[in-house]
């Protein structure tokens, strides 16, 4: 299992699926609970599923959705489990919805919510997927 340069890692326990993030090759990896590559997305850019050091990553098991922190392009961007894009939200900024530097990220299932930690401007920031804030 090769992964340039692991930022973080997600595990799907009910599927037995690994996600990796790989900073240096600006990609996502899934993996079986074998360790086989099942599929990887991702690019260096600041497209929609493009990266600038993707740093931490969170899921969503019971809608099979995909967080990824773009900590480069100060967004988080959304995905299903093929790697598909779905919409993303940030921007650099200290505002509502902006992001300085984002950190680690967590889904809440009981809630609904993503929340993710904001390192440059020292607050945590939430969201309702789907939700451009």
């Amino acid at each position: 299992m090769l992964t340039g340069n692991p930022s973080d890692i997600a595990v799907d326990s009910g599927n037995g699926w690994l996600y990796t993030l790989d900073a240096v090759n600006n990609r996502v990896n899934r993996f079986d609970k074998d360790g086989n590559l099942l599929n990887s997305w991702g690019s260096s850019g600041a497209g929609d599923g493009e990266f600038l050091r993707p740093s931490h990553i969170a899921l969503d098991l019971d809608d099979g959705w995909v967080y990824v922190v773009d900590a480069g392009n100060h967004r988080i961007q959304r995905f299903d489990v093929r790697g598909r894009f779905l919409n993303s939200w940030g921007g650099k900024g200290i505002g509502d919805g902006q992001f300085n530097n984002p950190g680690p990220i967590v889904f809440d299932p009981f809630n609904n919510w993503v929340y993710v930690v904001d390192r440059g401007t020292t607050r945590s920031s939430d969201s309702t997927p789907g939700v451009n804030t």
